[in-house]
């Protein structure tokens, strides 16, 4: 049996450059990605996908298009997801990105 690894799954995050993401955009994004499909974060801040390998996650990335809102992409490990900070009071997602990860975002 193999172990799991937390470094092999990835995810894709689409954070809204202004406002909450929204269903619309969600049904559109989903509609041009055949590996997975966008869930909405807890208070619509973020939209998430997860993939099997960091080059399917690329691949997949790669074949999203604007939709009616512009969005930041970022890849994330599943280890950084799992210690994802959501703070109730003030209804924000935090995710501790690098500074790799941020030069690496494209912009939707």
């Amino acid at each position: 049996m193999t172990a799991f690894n937390p470094y092999t799954i990835s995810w894709i995050i689409l954070t809204p450059k202004t406002g909450k993401a929204t269903k619309r955009d969600q049904k559109k994004f989903n509609s041009q990605i055949t590996r997975s499909t966008f869930s909405i974060s807890a208070f619509s801040s973020i939209m998430f996908a997860h993939f099997a390998t960091k080059e399917i996650a690329t691949e997949q990335l790669a074949l999203l298009k604007k939709t009616n809102k512009d969005y930041n992409a970022t890849i994330i490990t599943d280890k950084q997801f799992g210690l994802m900070e959501i703070d109730y009071k003030t209804k924000n997602v935090k995710i501790h990105f690098t500074t790799k990860q941020i030069e690496d975002s494209k912009s939707i």
